[in-house]
């Protein structure tokens, strides 16, 4: 995970990778902030992602919605996909998982606030 603060110090950009032939990425930890959008690199293979939430680092699961369903993100290689904040802010620590494996090594750039 590498962090890039923006001139708006309410606001930064932290990168997760998902490893060649993987699905899943390492884990972002949040420290105070939510994912408000993710840039999606120019080519990703998966067409969702899903989302996994740790409160320890240690014991992951998924993340799913007040209606009992999992959360899924429709997404596409090349674009910025807004997040909805009320689903990314209780998550202290989460990674995301991609509907395949990835062809080659991707990273992913998420937009953190202040929450």
């Amino acid at each position: 995970m590498t962090t890039t603060q923006l001139t708006d110090r309410n606001r930064h950009m932290v990168t997760a990778t998902i490893a060649n032939g993987q699905t899943t990425s390492e884990e972002i930890q949040t420290n105070g902030y939510a994912a408000l959008g993710v840039l999606m690199p120019g080519a990703f293979t998966g067409t969702s992602l899903t989302l996994l939430q740790s409160f320890d680092g240690t014991t992951w699961t998924a993340v799913y919605d007040s209606d009992g369903g999992q959360v899924s993100i429709s997404v596409a290689a090349s674009r910025f996909i807004v997040l909805d904040p009320s689903t990314m802010a209780p998550l202290t620590r989460f990674k995301v998982v991609s509907g395949s494996s990835e062809a080659a090594e991707r990273s992913l750039t998420f937009l953190m606030a202040e929450v």
